[in-house]
């Protein structure tokens, strides 16, 4: 069953941050509130409750707390806290390295066998903290997410052999099958993904979300509108879906009334916090293709100061934060305000030129000569 990360502040006034099984989002949010929780705040939407693992959270050494905190963390705070993590637990290795220096000191061994142990001993944990940071498979998988947003499709394609076993194969298959649709190779792309279309694990709505991500990175944004409304016909009470499509129609300039309510509907139910962030983007794109200029400005704005300090603990954030430039770019531009519009567009143009993001670069009214 999907585990869920949710803070909650309980009957007693205690504010923590747990892990709930359940079956969606919303069961989760209902079941705390049944037991008397009040402003709680869902970290895990139900793509993202899939892959949390409860053996990591039954195991003691991670919390829920912890995890969400990773979102938006460093690689050098990532290390800090994997040292400190380590040294806690590695307590009783530290007390016999002061044993072993106290024998060095009293043998007056200077130098010797057992001071060389001693430090080993003291310096085991930091390495250990350094492999898992920069070299271990975390590191690795962002290392190849990095690459998938920069669309280095070759690169992704070596990462990824290196990340089976530790990653999920949905989640590898699903980079693997984008890569080669970056490549050309779609065919090859949707026979990886279709292996997934009957799997008991993966919920047949988000199958469709990455078939649709896949045709998207193919240029075939037609069908990966239809994707998305399969993806919503499957869970039409899903937020995720429902915003899905909603950013598929109005990234294709096309049903603005539909995707105005999808985007209610979404924000009628409990949306995670990340949603949350990403939603004034999709609002601002709404406001955009309607004309209205003014009100879209604020709203990419929002967008960029919200998910922004997420950028260190994902790589593909750095998409959205550049797409919600662009599109700033295209609305200040469309209110003459030209050295703004520049601006902006100048930040984003080497990610869109990389993904090669022509449904953003050719709304830009100012011409490439200006540029």
């Amino acid at each position: 069953m999907p585990t869920f990360l949710l803070t909650v502040t309980d009957e007693v006034g205690k504010r923590d941050t747990m892990s709930v099984s359940a079956e969606t989002a919303q069961e989760a949010v209902a079941l705390l509130e049944s037991q008397g929780c009040t402003d709680i705040t869902l970290h895990t939407e139900d793509a993202g409750a899939v892959f949390t693992s409860v053996e990591v959270l039954e195991g003691g050494d991670i919390t829920a707390a912890d995890i969400v905190e990773f979102r938006s963390m460093s690689d050098g705070a990532f290390f800090w806290w994997v040292t400190a993590m380590l040294y806690k637990k590695a307590w009783w290795l530290m007390v016999i390295a002061l044993a072993l220096l106290a024998i060095n000191w009293l043998l007056s061994d200077g130098f010797g066998l057992t001071f060389f142990l001693a430090c080993g001993l003291f310096l085991f944990p930091l390495a250990i903290a350094f492999w898992s940071t920069f070299t271990g498979f975390a590191r690795r998988y962002n290392r190849m997410l990095e690459c998938f947003a920069w669309a280095r499709w070759e690169q992704v394609l070596e990462q990824i052999p290196a990340l089976r076993g530790s990653v999920p194969e949905f989640e590898l298959d699903g980079r693997e099958a984008g890569a080669l649709a970056g490549l050309g190779r779609l065919d090859e792309a949707l026979a990886l993904t279709k292996k997934h279309a009957d799997s008991e694990e993966i919920p047949r709505w988000m199958y469709y979300g990455r078939v649709a991500e896949v045709l998207d990175v193919a240029k075939q944004h037609e069908e990966a509108m239809r994707r998305h409304q399969l993806a919503l016909d499957d869970a039409p009470e899903n937020p995720t879906a429902q915003l899905d499509l909603a950013m598929s129609l109005l990234a294709n300039e096309a049903e603005p009334d539909l995707a105005r309510r999808l985007i209610e509907q979404a924000q009628q139910q409990h949306l995670s916090d990340v949603l949350q962030l990403v939603l004034p983007g999709i609002e601002g794109l709404l406001a955009l293709n309607e004309g209205r200029f003014t009100e879209a400005v604020p709203l990419f704005h929002q967008l960029d100061a919200g998910l922004r300090p997420l950028l260190p603990g994902s790589p593909l954030i750095g998409v959205f934060l550049d797409a919600g430039q662009g599109y700033l770019a295209i609305t200040y531009a469309h209110l003459n305000e030209h050295e703004k519009a520049e601006r902006h567009m100048q930040l984003a143009l080497p990610r869109l030129r990389a993904l090669k993001s022509n449904r953003i670069l050719d709304r830009y009214p100012i011409q490439a000569e200006a540029r």
